[in-house]
């Protein structure tokens, strides 16, 4: 059987899991599998960050001359 997720735990898996932590290192965090990390991560309705792409026109090209 598994063992209990703390509210400590949980708080902090909401934490990391938004800061886009690795579920490897969630897992050795936690001292849990990877699949127990994203079985608890999908309970608790938990998505990744979308990486923020600069839009056109955002990013600066300088050329060299």
């Amino acid at each position: 059987m598994s063992r209990p997720w703390s509210d400590d735990d949980v708080a902090a898996l909401r934490k990391l899991w938004k800061d886009g932590v690795p579920v490897r290192k969630l897992a050795l965090r936690f001292r849990r599998s990877q699949s127990a990390i994203r079985g608890k991560a999908v309970q608790l309705g938990l998505k990744r960050p979308v990486p923020t792409v600069p839009a056109v026109g955002e990013t600066e090209i300088h050329a060299s001359g």
